[in-house]
């Protein structure tokens, strides 16, 4: 029987596949399968370690009829701090070294987190506090679980299940073609001053054509890939259990209007969801302010993606040279970005809040194609962009991700 440390062997850094020929130059690199049974495995164990986070909180919290210091002292002595210790213990014990592996382990401390804080200010959604059973689902889902009007969970159905399937079948062709197309150009196709996780832009660099090209081409990958993750997460959690659960994101960087459209229903439903009941609503409460609690919002989110960026570069001791004291291969993010880039962004939703219903943003709302709206609501975020996505590139996320799609690639004729 395969061990764990053999499961997790293959280190997935490394772009060795043997392209298959297919005519003239064109050949295709196959992809690998001891990717997607990590990933599996990775996630699988997620889904039952929320489940027993689950119990901890709805026994000590959520069933109390009044919040205790007690709930207080389990939620943030115990379960979030316990939760966020979780995937760094995980990259270790399990020797993970692929970006990917290390991104997909953010969904259990984020989810934990945020859902341990709205049970404790006492918001949590009425159907999934309905019940034990309902709190586990809830949990364990990853994602966000679609309750009926008898605050029951909504069965998956067959033509669910057949539907959810075709939409991440078409995203997985869709990111094959997107890393075929920027993988040779190492995602950043279009050549600039300076390098996509840099902050030495000046005001000119940042409203460079080709910079803000390579931060739109950056921002797709971004969206497509968290699209196809998350609806991949949902699609295994759906067949497993018979359980439906909503999206995640919907198509954020092509449909969006306003900047609270793109942040707030299209870009990451999930984590806007789990905010809002977390910080946003608890702020609000406390203070009467919306302002106060938008703000809040966005230094929090800012804040957990500072530590998505903790995981996600994460040098743990087997990828140290002993000689040398740290990783010679590894990256090492700057920090802080993430607190800028989204402070930015809650700027925009604050100053939309304030001047949006001004003659001037109502007639362009009404006489401009849609089209134009959207790339007007992309602007207030890509020229600052690569804040958040150039370390992807640099960091070899991509390249990683790569590694588990079928990828056209040219060979040389000798």
């Amino acid at each position: 029987m395969l061990s764990i440390a053999q499961l997790f062997s293959p280190k997935l850094t490394v772009e060795d596949r043997s392209p298959i020929h297919l005519f003239g130059s064109l050949a295709v690199l196959p992809p690998k399968l001891e990717f997607w049974v990590q990933l599996m495995v990775l996630v699988s164990m997620q889904m039952m370690i929320s489940a027993l986070f689950a119990v901890v909180v709805y026994k000590f919290v959520v069933s109390r009829s009044e919040t205790e210091p007690a709930s207080y002292l389990v939620g943030f002595g115990f379960v979030i701090p316990l939760a966020l210790y979780v995937p760094f213990y995980l990259l270790q014990a399990l020797d993970l070294q692929s970006r990917t592996l290390a991104m997909a382990l953010i969904c259990l401390p984020i989810l934990v987190t945020l859902r341990c804080m709205e049970a404790m200010f006492r918001f949590v959604p009425p159907a999934a506090g309905k019940s034990l059973k309902n709190y586990v689902i809830y949990y364990s889902s990853m994602m966000e679980t679609q309750f009926d009007e008898k605050q029951e969970p909504v069965k998956a159905t067959t033509e669910d299940v057949v539907r959810r399937i075709f939409e991440v079948g078409g995203l997985f062709v869709v990111l094959s073609v997107l890393f075929s197309i920027t993988s040779p150009y190492d995602f950043a196709p279009f050549a600039t001053r300076f390098d996509a996780h840099s902050i030495d832009h000046g005001l000119l660099d940042l409203f460079h054509p080709f910079h803000l090209a390579n931060n739109f081409i950056a921002a797709v990958l971004v969206s497509v890939s968290l699209s196809f993750s998350t609806l991949g997460a949902s699609l295994l959690f759906n067949v497993s259990t018979g359980i439906m659960t909503r999206r995640v994101v919907e198509n954020p960087m092509f449909a969006s209007k306003t900047p609270s459209e793109f942040w707030g229903r299209k870009w990451n439903n999930l984590v806007h969801s789990l905010l809002k009941k977390g910080i946003y609503k608890p702020v609000r409460q406390l203070t009467s302010s919306s302002k106060a609690a938008i703000f809040s919002a966005f230094v929090v989110s800012g804040l957990l993606h500072e530590y998505v960026w903790a995981i996600l570069f994460y040098v743990h001791e087997h990828q140290v040279d002993a000689a040398l004291g740290k990783c010679r291969d590894c990256f090492y993010p700057i920090y802080g970005k993430q607190m800028v880039f989204f402070g930015l962004n809650g700027v925009t939703i604050a100053l939309e809040s304030m001047i949006g219903g001004w003659c001037l943003f109502q007639w362009m709302k009404r006489s401009l194609p849609g089209f134009l709206i959207t790339v007007l609501v992309l602007m207030t975020a890509l020229p600052y962009g690569h804040l958040f996505t150039g370390d992807w590139i640099i960091g070899d996320y991509f390249s990683h991700f790569m590694l588990g799609f079928p990828v056209l690639v040219r060979l040389e004729l000798e």
